[in-house]
């Protein structure tokens, strides 16, 4: 039992990991399923650091594997014996899922729809009765495998969320602090510009990961859950910030030249203390006893320096100091909501202030572009098969072209050529234990 505790977390991890697996594997051919390999999948992909991102990872995977099946069901129902149909709905359900997997709160959810009712709907074939089979039996082995893995993760070395979320809330207060002060530095004349871009990739990283983590600690943590409204404020407030922060920097070019410390007096106060702010935060992040304070500012422009600029140099000063305003304002409120999450404070039903409203339903071009390349992707794979003789995979081609595609396309920030080494790299590791390996097993035992 001591050497038991001692592992360390990775070894873990993997333990758990290796442990679900057998036991799907076993489950699954106890009971004469076909396709175990299934629920192996399920397992592999929601295994992750805490119960809770597990368990949301494998209800997205759940209700997108339910949701694949409908559409497959759908497709080879009505288009079984008309080909081209059949791919012009099917390239548009995939551009749909791609669309909606590079913005929905829900994205794991759409991604598996996407790449699994292609799977379905090829695997069974153009008989309506088999694609039902094979649908059951996705959503069979599919549930299997989160089920197995819930269960190890809850009972084995279980690990909530609470200290990921609050490790990622310090680290994105850390990057905000330094970019807001970076930014007006730059905006005072320093020459240290290039240094903003990796500061708001670091912010943006964190942000992105906020939110997963606030998902899964609402699940697997008690004190987290208590304090949902805290945590969702303090959700919206960062998200805020952030943007504001951003839009502040964009003036930064037009206002460099000018004067600042004549055109806003108060700014050298301003910064000290949205320093004095954001310690504090780290300082209640960290559960350091300190009472949250705030100074109030004025920003106010001098208007005898601002009669010797430019018009357009004053528009974009006025829209700056409206940017530090509203940073004052949401600073504020961010501070007094890690005080409230840090102090347990009752929640009220009062809105925050100044939060922006719900914007209407707007397409995006940039994922609409996505969407289309994602189609153009499915074309391809299915007329390679159609017209090349002997295409190697046949159809099937089209299902791996649905899982890389929506992959690679939703995350075009990621050179392909870095991906060649890894993959290849696993089929060799893969390859050998398939050739020189499995031949030799008899049974489960050494399966397992």
């Amino acid at each position: 039992p001591n050497i038991v505790m001692k592992l360390s977390r990775t070894t873990q991890e993997a333990l758990k990991t290796a442990l679900a697996m057998t036991i799907a594997y076993g489950v699954s051919l106890y009971m004469n399923w076909d396709r175990p390999y299934w629920a192996g999948f399920a397992v592999a992909f929601i295994s992750l650091d805490t119960v809770g991102q597990s368990l949301n990872k494998g209800a997205m995977r759940f209700a997108g594997t339910i949701l694949g099946a409908v559409v497959a069901l759908t497709l080879v129902g009505l288009f079984a014996q008309q080909r081209w149909l059949f791919i012009l709905f099917a390239s548009l359900w995939l551009g749909l899922c791609t669309y909606m997997n590079m913005g929905s709160k829900n994205q794991y959810a759409w991604f598996v729809a996407g790449f699994v009712s292609l799977i379905i709907a090829i695997d069974g074939g153009p008989d309506p009765a088999n694609v039902f089979s094979v649908a059951m039996l996705r959503m069979q082995q599919t549930c299997l495998g989160i089920v197995v893995y819930g269960l190890v993760s809850t009972l084995l070395w279980p690990k909530n969320s609470q200290d990921s979320l609050e490790n990622t809330a310090l680290e994105l207060v850390d990057s905000q602090q330094k970019l807001l002060r970076s930014g007006l530095q730059v905006l005072r004349g320093s020459n240290d510009q290039k240094l903003l871009p990796p500061l708001h990739a670091r912010e943006v990283a964190a942000l992105t990961s906020l939110g997963g983590q606030l998902e899964a600690a609402l699940v697997d943590s008690d004190q987290v859950r208590a304090n949902r409204q805290h945590w969702q404020a303090y959700r919206s407030l960062v998200n805020r910030l952030g943007v504001t922060i951003q839009r502040c920097q964009e003036n930064i070019e037009d206002l460099r030249s000018l004067p600042l410390e004549r055109l806003l007096p108060g700014l050298d106060s301003f910064v000290l203390e949205m320093d004095s702010r954001f310690d504090v935060m780290t300082r209640l992040l960290k559960r350091q006893a300190t009472e949250p304070s705030c100074r109030d500012l004025t920003l106010a422009i001098d208007e005898t320096a601002l009669s010797e600029v430019s018009h357009f140099q004053r528009a974009a000063l006025l829209l700056t100091q409206r940017y530090l305003m509203e940073i004052d304002t949401i600073s504020r409120e961010l501070l007094d909501t890690i005080h409230n999450i840090r102090t347990f404070a009752a929640t009220s039903d009062t809105p925050l202030s100044g939060a922006p409203r719900p914007l209407p339903f707007t397409l995006d071009s940039d994922r609409l572009v996505a969407a289309g390349k994602m189609m153009l992707t499915i074309w391809l794979a299915f007329l390679a098969p159609i017209y090349i003789g002997d295409f190697p995979g046949g159809i099937g081609f089209a299902t791996m072209c649905g899982a890389f595609g929506m992959i690679l396309i939703s995350n075009q920030q990621i050179p392909v050529q870095l991906l060649i080494r890894p993959i290849a790299q696993s089929i060799l590791f893969a390859g050998i234990l398939y050739v020189f390996l499995m031949p030799q097993l008899s049974s489960f035992a050494g399966l397992g």
